[in-house]
């Protein structure tokens, strides 16, 4: 099989009422990443996170790899 180039891309999403940065990493998370934790490290850095702490209606640059570049 072709191992197919992977390239890191964003998607901004806005956080909803009752989700956690815990809850969005199992949505978003892919096998990409070595677990929850290491993908959590990667938000919180892309948006200057001290902690895990978000509120609804906040927008959140969540990473992703994909196969085509955009």
């Amino acid at each position: 099989p072709e191992l197919l180039e992977k390239f890191s891309q964003v998607e901004e999403v806005q956080v909803k009422q009752g989700e956690s940065l815990w809850s969005i990493a199992g949505h978003y998370m892919s096998s990409d990443y070595s677990d929850r934790d290491a993908y959590m490290e990667e938000v919180r850095d892309l948006n200057h996170l001290d902690s895990d702490d978000i509120h609804a209606g906040e927008y959140l640059l969540i990473p992703y790899y994909s196969s085509e570049y955009l």
